[in-house]
């Protein structure tokens, strides 16, 4: 058996109280059990000695708890709410569409892509309409169909449609690709983990309590963490609605719970009603062969991204175009509202050339 302390690198006596107050419950329900268990095996033959052990063991780790979530909490950031009733005009809207670039395990530091990145394209509800035309007459135009799907694996390599026997034309048409991105209307959240260093900080692939140890939802906290400043700061209190590349049924369910979850427990720097208060209560789910413009956005955006991090020397194609997007958190600081990578590097120097502050958030 074992009991409810953390680990041995954390102790109680460190632990976040706002995290033993996560705990607390839990621990009382395991004490709890194992009552009943002593009870029960004295019914059976009388010997109650190992549970006895472990019941002494799990009542140090409630009192340790219930010490440690007693002490003073400091608040987390709550939406300063702007006068707002059912009878005022509707609140405008954004759309965030949601895609990634490679593999989410974060335990895999020796993949060949040893980054994963989760990127989101903000529009403005209102201007969609004008993305969705502008984007579908450059694929009209330089791919012969409006309607033609676009995938950044083919871009990357050169296939398909992106591919021309003429080099010349080849690269005319990836130089227009990163011209039209710079020219539409959007601004773009991402977040990377670098699962190199993350194997180094967390071996055991638990952060802490606040985080899941999945990459593609620790992803999603950063994200929507930096979706919800935008909505308020930029918005002017507006409303977003979270659209996601469907990567199947049971995937997009663990999406979905950690996106309620937000909205029921928050995260270690903003509360729950903030995200209640920012975001529809729910995320919505499109097929690829839905054709969404946002969608084919947000994919062609997530790689350049996790390419820089992967190699801040690099200059991947489309990068120039879509640093320019990185939201700044109407404070010049892309490195802290634009773009989370966790862990995050000593210093950003991907945005060297920005020569803004660049103090972590």
């Amino acid at each position: 058996m074992t009991t409810l302390e953390p680990n041995d690198d954390e102790p109680i006596s460190v632990l976040h109280p706002r995290a033993a107050k996560q705990r607390l419950p839990h621990a009382k329900d395991y004490l709890g059990h194992l009552e009943l268990a002593r009870r029960s095996k004295q019914m059976l033959d009388g010997d109650s000695a190992v549970i006895d052990r472990e019941i002494e063991s799990a009542t140090k780790t409630v009192m340790q708890l219930s010490g440690r979530a007693g002490e003073r909490i400091e608040p987390r950031r709550k939406v300063p709410v702007k006068s707002w009733s059912e009878d005022s005009a509707p609140r405008h809207e954004y759309f965030l569409f949601l895609d990634e670039c490679g593999s989410h395990p974060v335990n895999s530091p020796s993949d060949r892509f040893p980054v994963f990145c989760l990127c989101g394209i903000i529009v403005d509800v209102d201007r969609y309409r004008t993305v969705d035309r502008q984007w579908k007459m450059w694929k009209a135009r330089w791919l012969g169909s409006a309607r033609e799907l676009v995938h950044e694996p083919e871009v990357r390599r050169r296939s398909n449609k992106f591919h021309n026997s003429d080099m010349s034309k080849e690269q005319e048409l990836i130089d227009s690709l990163a011209t039209e991105i710079e020219s539409i209307d959007f601004t773009c959240i991402a977040a990377v983990i670098d699962k190199r260093q993350f194997a180094v900080m967390h071996p055991e692939g638990f952060v802490d309590d606040f985080l899941p140890s999945s990459g593609y939802l620790m992803c999603i906290d950063f994200v929507i963490e930096r979706f919800v400043h935008f909505l308020h700061h930029v918005g002017n209190d507006a409303r977003g609605l979270v659209i996601a590349e469907s990567r199947g049924a049971r995937e997009d369910a663990e999406v979905h719970s950690e996106f309620i979850r937000l909205q029921l427990d928050g995260t270690q720097w903003q509360s729950e009603s903030w995200f209640r208060h920012q975001l529809r209560p729910y995320i919505e789910f499109q097929k690829k062969h839905r054709n969404s413009s946002g969608l084919q956005l947000a994919d062609l955006c997530a790689r350049p991204i996790a390419e820089k991090v992967l190699n801040t020397a690099a200059n991947p194609e489309r990068w120039d175009a879509i640093k320019t997007k990185l939201y700044d958190g109407t404070l010049d600081r892309p490195a802290s509202y634009g773009l989370k990578v966790y862990p995050t590097p000593e210093k950003m120097v991907i945005f060297d050339d920005f020569r803004v502050n660049q103090t972590s958030k």
